[in-house]
């Protein structure tokens, strides 16, 4: 009976120091996770605040393009109904003609500035649908970032129940 005591004894000395072992190792790896959860967490955080913030950006470019579209519609209708009293008046007399050639010069320079308005807002549209790209992309990395941030936590609540179970089978024993 005292052989199998002091195997007893040196198995439960044993255990007790693998269990010992496992729970230094499993603290040690609840800790990285955590750590691990918290830059993730930190880090989500801060896209979401990026993607507001340029949607924001996003919406304000959209209503000035459209402003700007109202604008350059009526500036159009504008400059056509000018372009009709000119000529009407250019048949009257040679006054009205050079008033007209002056009015026309004007007309083609709003019409050139209005032009290059509407490039530079083309350009600008053109950057909002790559910036709706980036932010798409974004989200699809955000929501990499929400699985990976889930996969952790399933992984600390595993090793939770494996380190609950180990106690239950150390307290039996």
């Amino acid at each position: 009976y005292r052989d199998k005591y002091r195997v007893a004894v040196e198995l439960l000395n044993e255990t007790r120091a693998e269990l010992d072992e496992f729970q230094v190792s499993s603290r040690e790896l609840e800790q990285e996770l955590e750590q691990e959860l918290e830059a993730t967490e930190a880090k989500h955080a801060d896209l979401q605040e990026r993607i507001t913030r340029l949607e924001a950006d996003k919406e304000e470019w959209k209503n000035k393009f459209i402003a700007l579209q109202k604008q350059h519609s009526s500036t159009v209708s504008a400059m056509q109904l000018e372009m009709d009293n000119l000529r009407s008046e250019r048949d009257n007399t040679l006054i009205a003609i050079r008033d007209l050639e002056m009015g026309n010069d004007e007309l083609e320079s709003k019409h050139r500035v209005t032009h290059s308005s509407l490039l530079d807002m083309e350009i600008k549209y053109n950057r909002t649908i790559e910036e709706k790209t980036l932010l798409e992309q974004e989200v699809i990395a955000k929501q990499e970032l929400d699985e990976e941030c889930q996969r952790l936590k399933d992984d600390v609540r595993d090793a939770n129940n494996e380190i609950a179970i180990l106690r239950d089978r150390l307290a039996k024993a």
